[in-house]
């Protein structure tokens, strides 16, 4: 038996609070790809330059999952999937453990950086939820270019 999916999104970040739940901050379903980054160049004494990223990085995003129906162990994966190339780019497996199969199980985890992921092109892709394989659960991302030269 299939855990039922509940909620699935992506956020900045995602804090849990005690046992009482979690906060949730910047949800978001797009994702900038940046065509020309804008680069500071420091020269020192020496010589040496160091190029440093004018545009920043929000880093790592974070997914919140809510799952009912888990019986036992239940083993999910979570996997992110470029829809246009029907190609999973990443995965992670995931194992949960709950005794009552009525109860809300949630949970919070860090994402690497999805732009790391992106196959460079404009287009949807998609974190999903495995289980059994098969899909029970996507949240869909789009993503755009965004010129950063200041022009």
């Amino acid at each position: 038996m299939k855990p039922d999916v509940q909620a699935l999104l992506l956020a900045e970040r995602i804090w849990q609070i005690g046992s009482e739940g979690y906060i949730i901050a910047g949800t978001f379903t797009s994702v900038r790809i940046v065509k020309d980054v804008a680069h500071k160049v420091v020269e020192d004494d020496t010589g040496n330059t160091t190029k440093y990223v004018t545009s920043g990085s929000a880093g790592a995003p974070w997914v919140y999952v809510s799952l009912t129906n888990v019986n036992s162990v239940t083993s999910i994966q979570l996997q992110f999937t470029c829809l246009k190339k029907n190609r999973t780019l990443f995965g992670m497996p995931v194992e949960i453990e709950c005794k009552d199969r009525l109860a809300t199980v949630e949970m919070a985890l860090q994402l690497p950086d999805l732009r790391d992921y992106i196959t460079g092109e404009e287009g949807y892709y998609a974190m999903e939820v495995i289980s059994e394989g098969e899909i029970i659960g996507s949240c869909r991302i789009n993503t755009y270019y965004k010129d950063n030269t200041g022009e």
